[in-house]
Parts: C-alpha cells; sequence; structure tokens
C-alpha cells in the first residue's frame, strides 16, 4: 500500500500557536507508520509549502501495534473499495451507452419495418381523400 495522505481540522485544542506565532492547525496522518494519527504543525506550512516549518507537536500518543495493524488493514480495504466502485461506475456507464445505442437502434429498425410494410404492401397504405377545405391538396 503506497498510502500517504494527511488532512487539516479545526478540532482538539484551541489556539495551539506554532514558533512563528500562527495558529497551529492539526493534521491528521494515514501512512503506514501512523494510521490516523494527529499532529499539531506550523500555520506557515501552506504558505512556504515546507513540512513542520518551524512546529512540530503530536497530539495522540503512539498508536500500539495491534492499531496500527487495523488500520492499515482497514486503509487497505478502502482502497479495495474505491477501485471496485470505480471500476463498477465505468460499467455502469458502458452500460447506459450500449442501452442508448439499442434504443435508436430498435427505433431505426421498426421505422424500416415500417417502410418495408409500406412498400411490399400497397394495398394496406392509407390514401386520404382530397380534402374539402383545401381543394389542391392532394395526399395519396
Amino acid at each position: 500500500m503506497e498510502r500517504s495522505s494527511s488532512s487539516y481540522t479545526s478540532e482538539a485544542r484551541s489556539h495551539v500557536l506554532c514558533l512563528c506565532n500562527v495558529e497551529a492547525p492539526l493534521v491528521t496522518l494515514w501512512t503506514e507508520d501512523n494510521p490516523g494519527r494527529r499532529f499539531y504543525g506550523c500555520g506557515l506550512y501552506k504558505v512556504t509549502g515546507r513540512k513542520w516549518y518551524n512546529y512540530f507537536e503530536w497530539h495522540d500518543s503512539v498508536a500500539n501495534i495491534r492499531q496500527k495493524k487495523i488500520m492499515v488493514a482497514l486503509m487497505k480495504k478502502v482502497d479495495e473499495l474505491e477501485l471496485r466502485e470505480k471500476d463498477l461506475q465505468s460499467r455502469i456507464r458502458d452500460m447506459k451507452r450500449k442501452d442508448n445505442f439499442l434504443r435508436i437502434l430498435l427505433v431505426v429498425c421498426w421505422v424500416c419495418l415500417c417502410l418495408l410494410v409500406c412498400v411490399l404492401y400497397p394495398r394496406y397504405n392509407v390514401k386520404v381523400l382530397e380534402c374539402s377545405v383545401y381543394p389542391s391538396l392532394h395526399l395519396n
């Protein structure tokens, strides 16, 4: 599993300041070494782009080995389910395209069948009589 991410949140201790005197956000790590473990980092990280610039403090204690194994297994399961969902969404899109194509094909076939019946069996054609309102209009 190559998953490594972090997320910011505003919960926990209020107004923890880093060494830059900027509010330090609470960040959650999602790595194999620290799954779900939270820490406070420098508030200038987003501005400077340097990780833990001038400040770093763990919010949570170190998880025991069993907790880490469970978290890593759950993260892998989430990854598997996300991949499966993407695959199923792709299959649904393909089926919808095929369904639309078949609906269009069905309409075209019905139109062709109707035209074929009209051409092969002219006695079944409906002849419209001359219209009394518009005598010049002739439909045969």
